[in-house]
């Protein structure tokens, strides 16, 4: 099911669909990592309401973070560049997929956040952080 999330950013208000499962009547848990919204992650529990869509509802409030944290790769130096990151960073307990030339990643609660920034930062690897956690 898709929720959807509305955020701000430094160009203002934007919205996300977000794929989650109903874990019970109002209550959601984010099974997508999240393409460009802010201040959300996989994992997390929400809740939900149908306000001015009736097909899909809103988010409302979060009820668990999950403790992940969400970046987006915007791009490489090179291809062996990037081989070499996403071997690192699937060893450090990230998940990441492609979608539309930019590489969203997950990353749990358990792997360092900071070692991961130093990591891309180091390989001229273009960045943003969507949630830090």
């Amino acid at each position: 099911m898709k929720i959807l999330y509305t955020f701000f950013d430094q160009k203002g208000e934007k919205s996300e669909e977000l794929e989650a499962i109903l874990i019970k009547e109002s209550f959601f848990k984010i099974v997508q990592i999240p393409e460009y919204a802010y201040g959300i992650s996989k994992g997390d529990e929400i809740e939900a309401l149908f306000i001015s869509d009736e097909t899909v509802p809103e988010f409302i409030r979060f009820t668990k973070k999950s403790g992940s944290s969400t970046l987006t790769i915007l791009q490489f130096p090179s291809e062996d560049v990037k081989n070499k990151i996403f071997q690192k960073l699937e060893k450090e307990f990230c998940e990441v997929i492609e979608v539309a030339d930019k590489w969203s990643v997950n990353i749990l609660q358990v792997a360092d956040m900071d070692q991961i920034q130093d990591l891309l930062q180091s390989h001229n690897v273009l960045f943003q952080v969507l949630n830090p956690n």
